[in-house]
């Protein structure tokens, strides 16, 4: 069609070859920065989530969605690395995000790297909380042991979820752990349904929340 032929492009005379990670934040536009925006606006290929490229790859850019097989993402991107490939991710990909899978798979690679505003900043905000004041761990695709661990070492922990650690399933992994406490959940932080709920370990475990969450 008329758009692939104007999204087949590669690299203009010079351009050095490479691929940019932006970060575009919660999710929504008014947190995304206009060196993203500008970054993703130039891209001839956009990678990430499906529901990413839905909201922000360019009508003309060729799309690859990242799933559960990353090797087939890999192969995929290899295979246009002689334009411009922009990976899209949520939050700050540097901060427990995509950008440590693709140094990995791209040793060799040149990854620039365009900063978000991450899930932990804004729940921050929310919370009137300082960086120092807690200690950062994730059950994002990782299970729960890293919270765990650092709910044994500090009071005050900020930790990512996912759809198999949401955070009923958290909260009573620390109930089934022996941790006592109360567990306050930011949903959909950044969004028109953002929700803030706070409640002892208990009343948490026994609650319903969206996976798209930060707990303290």
């Amino acid at each position: 069609s008329g758009r692939l032929r104007e999204a087949a492009v590669a690299l203009e005379p010079g351009e050095s070859s490479g691929i940019t990670v932006v970060g575009v934040g919660p999710g929504t536009e008014e947190h995304v920065s206009a060196a993203a925006w500008q970054a993703i606006k130039r891209a001839h290929v956009v990678v990430g989530g499906a529901r990413h490229l839905d909201h922000f790859a360019p009508a003309q850019a060729e799309r690859i969605v990242i799933g559960s097989d990353m090797d087939a993402v890999e192969v995929a991107v290899r295979g246009q690395l002689h334009r411009r490939v922009v990976v899209v991710a949520s939050g700050d990909p540097s901060c427990y995000g995509i950008l440590a899978t693709l140094s990995r798979r791209f040793p060799e690679v040149a990854l620039q790297v365009v900063p978000g505003i991450s899930s932990f900043q804004l729940a921050l905000a929310r919370l009137g909380l300082s960086w120092g004041a807690v200690r950062f761990a994730s059950a994002h695709g990782r299970g729960i042991d890293e919270v765990l661990a650092a709910v044994c070492e500090h009071p005050r922990v900020l930790a990512l979820t996912d759809h198999s650690h949401s955070p009923q399933a958290l909260a009573a992994g620390l109930l089934e752990a022996g941790i006592n406490g109360r567990m306050t959940v930011l949903e959909r932080l950044g969004y028109s349904d953002e929700n803030v709920v706070e409640g002892d370990l208990s009343e948490i475990a026994d609650g319903r929340f969206d996976s798209l969450s930060v707990v303290l």
